[in-house]
């Protein structure tokens, strides 16, 4: 029988594999993961829409994402469903790039399958990270 987390549970991993990312974690990010995990973009990005990481993809992704020093996750909101395992979170994504800093605000939809995360869709648009918002800036649409 597949193992199945209340809404709090489902929150609280979604919030851990956040923590594991910003502390550089890979190990601890990646048995958070179902083995068959999939990450889906809700854009367009080099012409290709929905791009989609699976497989070997995943791992080289949560290596490379893993080694920014500096990371900063900003949750505003937070929701789950036990019926179908999903949360559903809310927040702003802030990533050291060289002399700039990367602002991106989106909505994470994180499906689970026996207790792991295993299909993520991040709901936002790339062009607000040209725009070099402030945290502050984006803050207004959360009051």
């Amino acid at each position: 029988m597949a193992k199945t987390l209340s809404s709090s549970e489902l929150i609280a991993t979604v919030l851990a594999s956040f923590e594991a990312e910003r502390t550089n974690d890979v190990d601890g990010g990646l048995k958070l993961l179902h083995p068959d995990f999939k990450k889906t973009s809700v854009l367009i990005a080099n012409d290709q829409l929905f791009p989609r990481l699976e497989g070997e993809q995943v791992l080289k992704a949560v290596k490379a994402a893993y080694q920014v020093q500096g990371r900063q996750f900003h949750i505003f909101n937070t929701a789950a469903d036990e019926v179908s395992q999903t949360a559903f979170i809310e927040l702003v994504e802030i990533e050291p790039r060289g002399e700039a800093t990367a602002l991106w605000p989106y909505v994470l939809v994180c499906q689970f399958d026996d207790g792991l995360i295993y299909h993520t869709r991040h709901y936002g648009d790339p062009a607000v990270l040209a725009r070099h918002l402030q945290l502050e800036d984006v803050e207004t649409l959360y009051q």
